[in-house]
């Protein structure tokens, strides 16, 4: 507890790749863009470790963590397959993984009273526009590359999918009172960024 200043201040303005979590933002696309979540994909094998899949952008290869093997939505997203995210990213096309990024709360702060945020890093239309590449889709498309994210922007992300796809403005506890004050804080909606229709398939309603 005597790091609780600390790892406020952490939690608001520290940003890191958000490696595979931005997955979820990925997924989302995905399903808006109506792709087919039963339709599958082949993950191959990779040719420096065959027990693992890989795909190749151009001259790059991409390797993955999951094995080789028939990737639907469900299985590439338990899996957490790259090769799955990547292929249909770039069906989607980046602009429409980066605008899902914004409408999920990533490239901007959130608001709290302190002030003290980072908005962390999200490509802009400019930069896209400059010399962009396949690659550049990919690494996005698994949270790497030009992407950066706070542990709050992550957490006001994971609570819309869990309420049904409303970006409220987050809170912190101040202090813990006694039970007679049941006063509850007011939760400021920021905007809902999902289509019905991809929040149930991305929840498995």
């Amino acid at each position: 507890m005597l790091n609780y200043g600390l790892c406020l201040i952490g939690l608001r303005k520290t940003y890191t790749h958000p490696d595979q979590f931005f997955k979820i933002v990925t997924a989302l696309a995905i399903l808006e863009a109506g792709i087919d979540p039963n339709q599958k994909i082949y993950n191959p094998p990779s040719p420096l470790n065959p027990r693992r899949g890989h795909i190749q952008i151009g001259r790059r290869i991409i390797h993955d963590t999951a094995p080789p093997g028939e990737y639907d939505f469900r299985r590439g997203f338990i899996k957490s397959s790259n090769t799955y995210f990547i292929t249909n990213g770039l069906k989607v096309g980046i602009t429409s993984i980066i605008n899902m990024a914004r409408r999920v709360g990533f490239g901007e702060i959130v608001g709290l009273p302190t002030r003290q945020e980072s908005a962390g890093i999200i490509p802009s239309i400019e930069r896209i526009r400059s010399g962009w590449s396949d690659g550049d889709t990919a690494n996005v498309c698994i949270g790497q590359g030009p992407v950066a994210v706070t542990p709050l922007q992550v957490a006001v992300m994971t609570a819309a999918i869990a309420n049904g796809g409303k970006v409220l403005q987050p809170s912190f506890v101040r202090q813990v009172g006694s039970t007679k004050f049941n006063q509850q804080p007011t939760r400021a909606l920021i905007r809902r960024f999902l289509k019905r229709e991809a929040f149930y398939i991305a929840c498995g309603c």
